[in-house]
């Protein structure tokens, strides 16, 4: 095996697509990985053997994917699989309070070409919350991230995908009452149905149960 950690990684993940022998069809490279609560974000570049810089960019990201994406497919080949695999992009670029969000999609755009077979983004729906904000952003906000990312499509020369909302919920700000009442019920039929209209790839809630402050009671 080789001594880049990088290789290393991606051979493990090659090894759960194997494992899994063709049941699961849509993997995500990673979880959140510019966000600053995520392991990774930050290294000790002191004991770092590969050049990274301490932040982790976008362009980084990109790179790593192309290395697990060919592992993970020449594995999902030897088993006779087909898989599909998505690289995480964000939808609110240089308005983001996290700086590496501001230039994260440029850089893995460039970086990542044609590699990727769909783009994942997240989103919890609702700053402010009020009854009716939650319902009016449900209404609006799919909209704008399909349409915030055909701009950067254009903008970056990147090669247009389906969009799967990976994580998606009532803003996590949300009191237990609105999260596990027919509030958060109808902001979902809103959200599901502008989904469909806007034309997601995929849409998967988080979470639908564990303790009170999610859709339902555990």
């Amino acid at each position: 095996m080789s001594d880049d950690p990088v290789a290393q990684a991606a051979h493990y993940a090659a090894d759960w697509v194997r494992y899994d022998n063709g049941r699961t069809k849509f993997w995500e490279i990673g979880n959140e990985n510019g966000g600053p609560w995520e392991y990774g974000w930050m290294i000790d570049t002191t004991l770092n053997k590969d050049g990274q810089p301490q932040i982790i960019t976008g362009e980084l990201y990109g790179t790593h994917f192309k290395v697990f994406a060919d592992s993970m497919r020449k594995a999902a080949d030897e088993i006779g699989a087909t898989i599909y695999i998505g690289g995480q992009v964000v939808i609110d670029g240089p308005t983001s309070l996290n700086f590496v969000d501001r230039t994260w999609n440029e850089g893995f755009f460039r970086e990542v070409g044609n590699a990727a077979d769909f783009y994942v983004i997240h989103n919890y729906f609702g700053s402010t919350f009020t009854v009716k904000s939650l319902f009016n952003i449900a209404v609006t906000e799919p909209k704008r991230d399909i349409n915030y990312l055909k701009q950067d499509f254009i903008k970056y020369n990147a090669y247009p995908k389906p969009i799967a909302l990976t994580e998606y919920n009532m803003g996590l700000g949300a009191s237990a009452v609105q999260a596990t009442s027919f509030i958060n019920g109808v902001q979902a039929v809103i959200l599901i149905s502008e989904m469909i209209k806007n034309n997601f790839g995929l849409a998967a809630r988080w979470l639908l149960i564990s303790g009170e402050a999610t859709m339902f009671y555990g």
